[in-house]
C-alpha cells in the first residue's frame, strides 16, 4: 500500500489529521531498477522501509570508513612532526 493511502488511512484510524508538511512532501527517489524518479508518497511501505535500511547502512560503512582514515592521518601527522622534533634523541 502506498504511503500516501497509509496516511489516510491512519487518520481515519487515529482521528488525528496528517501534519501538512507530510502532505506536502515532493521528495522524489531514484529507482535504480526503473530508472526513474518516484515520489516517496507514491511508494509502497515496503519499498520505502528497505530504500532507508539501504542508506542507513551506506551512510554508516561511509562514516566508519572516514573514521579509520581520520585515524590514519592523524597518525600519519603526528610520526610526521615527532620526526622533525627533537623527541627521537
Amino acid at each position: 500500500m502506498q504511503i500516501r493511502k497509509l496516511l489516510a488511512l491512519q487518520e481515519i484510524i487515529e482521528g488525528r489529521t496528517t501534519p501538512c508538511d507530510l502532505i506536502k512532501c515532493d521528495i522524489e527517489y531514484y529507482s535504480l531498477s526503473k530508472q526513474m524518479h518516484i515520489p516517496i508518497m507514491d511508494m509502497h511501505l515496503t519499498h520505502l522501509i528497505r530504500v532507508f535500511i539501504n542508506l542507513y547502512t551506506d551512510k554508516k560503512e561511509i562514516n566508519e570508513e572516514k573514521i579509520i582514515k581520520i585515524k590514519e592521518d592523524l597518525i600519519k601527522e603526528f610520526d610526521r612532526q615527532m620526526s622533525k622534533s627533537n623527541w627521537n634523541e
